[in-house]
C-alpha cells in the first residue's frame, strides 16, 4: 500500500506534463473544454484502477480484523409469473 502514493504521484506528473505539452503546441486551443475535461477524468479514473489493481496485495493472517463474507447461499430464481415463498 506504501508504493502506490508513489505510483499515482508519477502518474499524476506524467498527465501534468502531457497536458502542458500540448497546451504549448496549441493542440488544446483546437479542442472544446468539454472534451478536454472528459479526456482528463478518463486518465485519472485509469491512473486509479491502475495504481489499484498493481499495488500488492496482504496476505490474510490467521489474527487479522479484515471482515470475512459469509459463505453465499445458492438461490435458484423462480421462473417469471410464479410465486414461491421466502424460506
Amino acid at each position: 500500500m506504501r508504493f502506490i502514493h508513489f505510483y499515482l504521484a508519477g502518474y499524476f506528473i506524467l498527465v501534468l506534463g502531457a497536458g502542458l505539452s500540448l497546451w504549448q503546441a496549441g493542440v488544446l486551443a483546437q479542442i472544446s473544454a468539454v472534451w478536454t475535461l472528459t479526456a482528463a477524468l478518463v486518465a485519472i479514473g485509469l491512473g486509479l484502477m491502475l495504481a489499484v489493481t498493481s499495488s500488492p496485495s496482504r496476505p490474510v493472517t490467521p489474527g487479522s480484523t479484515t471482515p470475512r463474507l459469509a459463505p453465499s447461499t445458492q438461490h435458484s430464481h423462480p421462473a417469471p409469473g410464479t410465486w414461491h415463498p421466502a424460506p
